[in-house]
């Protein structure tokens, strides 16, 4: 390409090809042409790469990166050391975009004076061929840090491909790669601090692809929950040095409690138990975070373990799909 492209599209793949045909083909066949293709093969052992190649073979703008495996998080750092574009999209793989999700980005950027960062809407699509739209964001949100609170506090619009930012705006991007859970997490609030300016599409323009198999037979484990933990320390800890501790207090506490509720209704119900004294201090701070997100169903079990039902309660849960076996 002779000038730097408008678009950099980062596609991280590892061991996906069943889906990343769809992917490719929903980048090469958009109505905006000014954007680049990266793809890191993150040591794939199956016939992603091959599909990738094959792909790159008819169309100039697709660009492979192969790397030893070492998780989303440092192949999308591999990913922003290659791109060249003036905005960058994280685009996982498997998943896809509707056919105009950049030209209508890039009318949004130049319609609101290019802004830092844009967020849009996305839909959920399972593999039984449902799908879900996510509802249009809350008039509240209209600053970068009101993005940040909501995050923070449901656990709402924290995934890195809801958002296309400036290139620039990930120069101080730190990584982990120890997170297999939450590892967005850490990423995008990175992102909404380095911003001054937020602009909201309330467009579906990004399929998030959902195995219901997949789903169905997933395990929460120790180790996720050691994830949720690591990553909720790393957001503290940017947030302590960035001086925002004390301004994010109620964040900080409701993000700790989000984690410990997703991992109860993952099935380590023993939590409850065991952090109980915590759940209950934050409650006696803030009341409010009892109807937050899903703390409220924590809340709920956590009454009924006062009056005895604590057992029952959970068996009928897990009877009903609400906490995994």
């Amino acid at each position: 390409m002779a000038h730097a492209p408008f678009f950099s599209i980062i596609v991280p793949v590892y061991n996906q090809q069943q889906g990343i045909s769809k992917t490719l083909q929903s980048l090469v066949g958009q109505t905006f042409n000014n954007l680049e293709i990266i793809i890191i093969n993150d040591g794939s052992t199956d016939d992603s790469l091959a599909i990738c190649e094959a792909f790159a073979s008819t169309d100039p703008r697709i660009r492979i990166v192969n790397k030893p495996n070492e998780g989303l998080p440092f192949a999308r750092k591999s990913g922003l050391e290659t791109a060249k574009g003036e905005y960058i999209h994280n685009l996982d793989g498997g998943d896809y975009v509707e056919h105009d999700a950049y030209e209508c980005l890039s009318k949004a950027i130049i319609e609101g004076g290019n802004p830092d960062i844009l967020v849009f809407r996305f839909k959920y699509v399972t593999t039984s061929g449902k799908d879900l739209p996510s509802k249009p964001y809350p008039a509240t949100i209209r600053t970068t840090e009101d993005m940040m609170r909501h995050i923070l506090t449901t656990m709402q619009y924290n995934s890195v491909w809801q958002y296309v930012y400036r290139r620039d705006l990930s120069d101080n991007i730190a990584f982990c790669k120890d997170l297999t859970l939450k590892e967005d997490l850490y990423y995008t609030i990175q992102l909404l601090n380095a911003a001054d300016s937020l602009s909201i599409i309330n467009d579906v323009l990004y399929c998030y692809v959902v195995d219901d198999a997949s789903m169905a037979n997933s395990k929460f484990t120790l180790r996720s929950l050691e994830s949720l933990e690591k990553a909720d320390a790393l957001v503290e800890e940017f947030l302590r040095k960035n001086n925002m501790e004390q301004s994010f207090d109620y964040e900080i506490l409701a993000m700790r409690l989000q984690s410990y509720a997703l991992a109860v209704l993952g099935g380590l119900t023993w939590l409850i138990k065991d952090k109980k004294p915590e759940f209950d201090k934050a409650f006696k701070k803030y009341p409010c975070l009892k109807k937050t997100g899903e703390i409220r169903r924590i809340y709920k079990l956590l009454k009924a373990q006062e009056v005895g039902l604590l057992s029952p309660i959970i068996a009928y849960y897990k009877m009903k799909g609400k906490i995994r076996q």
